[in-house]
């Protein structure tokens, strides 16, 4: 990418970053042209860890296909972590970028790929330069999108030594390119996602009244279900209930046995998310029982809000406003979206900095998780900066 695509923006950026920033192009379209499902990150992972290698560092293996490697400094000083996720989605691609998905059904559709070029880039960087005080521990995480990551890693004793203060980033489309969102307190939401098994009795299609209907029964819990969130959680909370798929049946004659719900609930609150899971097994228990099915609650998916630690996000907001000006820090709601990364800065002081990436001109306008999702890949440079200052400081 020309250099001066990148001066136009105006960013307080060191020479080294400028100088990095084509190897940060070329490492991400790589990463999207190969992506992985989580914990199937295995070309991924041997990437990072043969460029950390590459830079004299001592990558480890953590979590499966997790990389954490460590940079420490001159003398005695804070500890701190920056996270990046490495994992795709079961998404077929549809961009028609030049360096597309070759694999079918597989996708960087949420930008994990820009966050991992980013800071590998950056530990290069590090660990050319040397650090004065204190360490830094990057942590290249497996499984973000809902299947355990952060918490595989947690287990396998990610913090088990102290950490003063942890940050990730995450690009988004939703915010124009060098905006950056790094509230206290909330900034994405818990996440339950489940899957609710309807239990009746299989018939013919024509003799309703010989068997038990579960399609029938799941419809009846989906339309009651819609007013948990307008009546029993208040206006000032917010909370969704989504239903996402049903799967039932494979005849158009035959009644099943059983239908499948899948759904989400998503909010800020603990004492909410606790009540909507309550109240949604309570009606579903209820509808199945008047007209004699069974229903059971399924989890597949469990992980609390990301909320930010004060002192750690006001020192990333100051941070952003040095390298991108004044008008940089924006302040929108939180968002519904949800991420892992709570699971750790949920144990050591942490911020999730969201670091916009929209740009109508380069086609970066569509969401996450959208076919044709892509990013200004300018982005990666702010962070990358952003990345070096809270470490330095």
């Amino acid at each position: 990418m020309d250099r001066e695509e990148l001066s136009i923006l105006g960013w307080n950026l060191r020479e080294d970053v400028v100088d990095a920033f084509d190897r940060m192009v070329e490492l991400r379209r790589d990463f999207h042209r190969h992506p992985e499902l989580g914990f199937q990150e295995r070309r991924t992972s041997a990437v990072v860890e043969s460029h950390l290698k590459a830079a004299g560092l001592a990558p480890r293996r953590l979590g499966g296909t997790g990389v954490v490697a460590k940079i420490e400094g001159r003398a005695p000083g804070p500890r701190r972590l920056i996270r990046a996720d490495m994992d795709a989605l079961p998404v077929t691609e549809q961009t028609g970028a030049s360096y597309c998905s070759v694999h079918e059904g597989v996708m960087h559709a949420c930008g994990h790929d820009a966050h991992t070029a980013a800071a590998l880039v950056t530990a290069e960087l590090l660990a050319r330069e040397g650090l004065e005080t204190g360490e830094v521990v990057f942590v290249f995480q497996p499984a973000e999108e809902g299947v355990g990551g952060a918490q595989s890693l947690i287990e396998e004793g990610l913090l088990d030594e102290p950490v003063d203060a942890a940050v990730a980033f995450h690009v988004w489309t939703g915010f124009q390119t060098g905006r950056v969102f790094a509230p206290d307190g909330p900034v994405m939401a818990s996440v339950d996602g489940f899957e609710l098994v309807v239990t009746g009795r299989g018939t013919h299609a024509a003799t309703p009244e010989d068997g038990i209907d579960p399609v029938f029964v799941a419809a009846q819990i989906i339309s009651a279900a819609q007013g948990f969130v307008s009546r029993t959680v208040s206006p000032f909370e917010p909370a969704v209930l989504s239903f996402t798929a049903v799967h039932a049946g494979e005849a158009f004659n035959v009644i099943p046995q059983v239908a499948g719900v899948l759904g989400t609930i998503r909010t800020y609150d603990e004492k909410v998310r606790a009540g909507i899971k309550t109240r949604l097994m309570d009606l579903a228990e209820g509808v199945a029982r008047a007209f004699g099915a069974k229903v059971e609650y399924r989890s597949l998916v469990e992980h609390i809000s990301v909320q930010n630690d004060d002192q750690v996000a006001s020192k990333m907001r100051r941070l952003a406003r040095e390298v991108a000006g004044a008008e940089a820090v924006i302040s929108p709601r939180p968002l519904m979206v949800g991420e892992d990364f709570g699971e750790i800065i949920d144990i050591v002081p942490g911020a999730m900095v969201v670091v916009g990436c929209r740009d109508a001109q380069r086609g970066s306008v569509f969401p996450h998780h959208h076919p044709c999702f892509d990013i200004d890949e300018r982005a990666m440079a702010l962070i990358s900066e952003l990345m070096l200052r809270f470490v330095r400081e």
